[in-house]
């Protein structure tokens, strides 16, 4: 459960950066208190919620209600740290005990591969459960999926030209530009981060994604293809966290972070926290 006690007073009302924490029980508490919200002169805050709510309502919430941008959960260990780190009370990674294992930019979706037997080596002297790093690998690969197939926007066209192309073709970016990728680690988690140069991700398409994905069966999606939302839901299902941030027609950065668990039972059962930030270029 996350220490309130620890977040300043003077503050929780009144966050610099226009944020308000809503503590709630349940989701459907949430929604009340949000209605109530939308007719209240605080209305123009930036929501963060707190409260222990079903996976799938997330996505409903954050798509019924815009002015929400993250919604945390009371039992996930990293809350605390998300809360510091959006309202800036902990400025950089040094202040956090965070320190940036390793971090690369790759123009070809196959260089990719590289980063597998990086990630291995990264996690092999930790005490995690069987299945660790293969998790955070399959979270790399529909991070990277995403970032060269569904992310490239070709400005004179007005196209995605790579989002129907299939999945093992080797896409490689124009104009010097390049997929940044870091692993980070803090006390508690490892941070698996992926920059991509467009932003061109709707906050609207990716809540449409997670919500078909979570009311069908994966089998499913995987025989719909590309944009069929699979790939995010699963990244939901296997990070601990995940933060969004949107820079319109500049750039989209997925942070997902990993629990340090050495019991598989207890990582899946830790709350899900996610945040999605979207500012209009910059």
């Amino acid at each position: 459960m996350i220490n309130l006690s620890s977040i300043p007073k003077d503050q929780e009302q009144d966050l610099g950066s226009s944020y308000l924490l809503l503590e709630v029980h349940d989701s459907g508490g949430l929604a009340r208190e949000l209605e109530i919200l939308r007719k209240d002169p605080l209305s123009h805050f930036k929501i963060l919620a707190l409260c222990e709510t079903a996976r799938d309502d997330i996505f409903s919430i954050l798509s019924d209600f815009p002015e929400v941008h993250g919604i945390l959960s009371p039992t996930n260990t990293l809350v605390e740290r998300r809360i510091k780190r959006i309202l800036g009370w902990e400025r950089n990674a040094d202040e956090a005990g965070e320190k940036t294992l390793w971090e690369i930019g790759i123009r070809q979706k196959r260089q990719g591969n590289d980063l597998k037997p990086m990630i291995q080596e990264s996690l092999s002297k930790a005490v995690l459960y069987e299945g660790y790093a293969e998790d955070m690998i399959t979270v790399l690969a529909e991070l990277l999926s995403n970032a060269f197939f569904n992310a490239p926007f070709d400005q004179d066209t007005r196209t995605f030209p790579f989002k129907r192309s299939p999945r093992d073709v080797n896409v490689t970016l124009g104009d010097q530009k390049q997929v940044k990728v870091w692993l980070t680690e803090g006390p508690q988690f490892y941070s698996l981060t992926v920059h991509d140069p467009f932003g061109s991700l709707e906050r609207r398409v990716l809540l449409e994604n997670l919500e078909r994905a979570a009311k069908r069966q994966h089998d499913q999606l995987r025989k719909e293809g590309p944009g069929s939302g699979v790939g995010l839901y699963t990244i939901f299902e296997l990070a601990t966290e995940i933060s969004v941030t949107i820079h319109t027609g500049v750039s989209t950065l997925f942070e997902c972070s990993f629990y340090k668990a050495s019991r598989k039972r207890n990582y899946m059962e830790m709350g899900k926290n996610l945040v999605i930030e979207r500012h209009e270029g910059g």
